[in-house]
């Protein structure tokens, strides 16, 4: 992996708080960057603003709305990001409802022998996104966007408007106007005569010019 340990950010989502704190720090003492959470509604304001590598959560979190649901969810808004299941139960079927997202990291509890074992599950389950994490170089001629920025471009080259992506991202229209012109000095593009930044962006997305830091 390209990027360095403590750039790396994980988000922890765990109801049992003994748990949640023991993967916490033992992922800190790794070097990792680390936030927890022990809801599903509560994983998801952090995971906007902290914008993780990586997700480490258990699959029964005590409520209608499961682990399952989170990872899926990750997957569909910000599939870069590295998804790791922690359970107690060896079959994801026992432990919630609904099917996992491909690629997920599935750890059960009982069979993790070393706490070392955890920070190994993350940097496999971001291992396929590593070059995700380099930033631009003249070599490859890519951009590295934040993942609020990522989520922006994929959802403008599925051609959706500004109020759209607003309601999409639950938030006010300015807001997205405002990511969308950071978004644009972050790709170095400016209004032009005959010259679209919003086509451009575009068009550096479906080539596969955009990478997320």
């Amino acid at each position: 992996m390209s990027t360095l340990i403590q750039d790396v950010r994980v988000l922890i989502v765990e109801d049992d708080t003994f748990t949640k704190q023991l993967v916490s720090s033992t992922l800190e003492n790794q070097g990792f960057q680390v936030e927890s959470a022990a809801t599903v509604r509560e994983a998801l304001e952090i995971f906007a603003n902290f914008e993780p590598h990586a997700v480490v959560s258990d699959l029964d979190l005590g409520e209608v709305v499961s682990g399952v649901d989170l990872l899926n969810r990750i997957f569909d808004d910000a599939p870069w990001t590295g998804l790791i299941a922690l359970t107690a139960h060896a079959s994801p079927e026992l432990a919630a409802h609904g099917k996992l997202p491909d690629g997920v990291v599935y750890l059960v509890k009982s069979q993790v022998n070393e706490l070392q074992e955890i920070g190994w599950a993350v940097r496999s389950a971001i291992e396929g996104f590593a070059n995700i994490q380099t930033p631009h170089s003249k070599k490859d001629n890519k951009f590295a966007v934040s993942a609020s920025q990522a989520d922006v471009l994929r959802l403008m080259a599925e051609g959706l408007t500004n109020a759209a992506i607003a309601e999409h991202r639950q938030t006010s229209q300015r807001a997205v106007e405002n990511l969308i012109q950071r978004t644009f000095r972050t790709l170095n593009l400016q209004k032009g005569d005959g010259y679209s930044p919003r086509m451009e962006a575009v068009r550096l997305w479906r080539q596969g010019k955009i990478v997320v830091r």
